[in-house]
């Protein structure tokens, strides 16, 4: 649980693609199921923008949510996100 509170803005960045590859596999001939797996990864992102919205402080001056990692050394590349 503490590594999703720290990528809590990945996985909500890239959690519709990962649902989108899940139904790219999956077969044409059963619409009803790839309805289910779209229904479950938007449900998924829906439930974590809801934890970053009950964890918004109106009162903090700044950014309340960012992910900032190095990646590369040399170059020095980082990932971030706002």
């Amino acid at each position: 649980m503490i590594w999703l509170s720290q990528h809590l803005l990945t996985v909500l960045t890239f959690l519709p693609l990962a649902g989108a590859l899940v139904i790219t596999f999956l077969p044409r001939q059963k619409p009803q199921s790839i309805r289910w797996v779209a229904l479950g990864f938007s449900l998924a992102a829906l439930l974590l923008a809801a934890v970053l919205f009950v964890n918004f402080k109106m009162g903090e001056v700044g950014m309340p949510f960012q992910e900032f990692h190095s990646w590369i050394m040399s170059p020095p590349i980082h990932y971030q996100l706002r």
